[in-house]
């Protein structure tokens, strides 16, 4: 959240930070790195993003395409064994891996 207020040019609402601190715990218990996180919320302010978890998203998909890999996440390359291809409503960590 530090780094999203640092990179920010204007002041940051309390129900942003509330947002985006959820979203930070979703994404920490869903197996992404603190580092990792403080990299994307950096770069939010400059690219119009105002949600974690979607930035996340789009930047992995990037990434997946840079490296050639479209069903591999370059964070992770491990699916959920429960449900490998699909969304589940509630599972971050397989909502971040199903391309969109």
């Amino acid at each position: 959240m530090a780094s999203y207020v640092a990179a920010s040019r204007h002041s940051v609402p309390a129900s942003l930070r509330r947002q985006m601190l959820r979203q930070a715990r979703e994404l920490l218990e869903a197996g992404r790195s603190e580092a990792f996180l403080v990299e994307r919320a950096a770069e939010m302010p400059d690219n119009g993003w105002r949600d974690l978890v979607q930035h996340v998203q789009a930047w992995e998909k990037a990434r997946r395409r840079k490296s050639g890999s479209p069903g591999l996440s370059v964070v992770s390359a491990e699916r959920c064994p429960e449900h490998p291809q699909y969304y589940r409503a509630g599972c971050v960590d397989c909502a971040l891996a199903v391309p969109a």
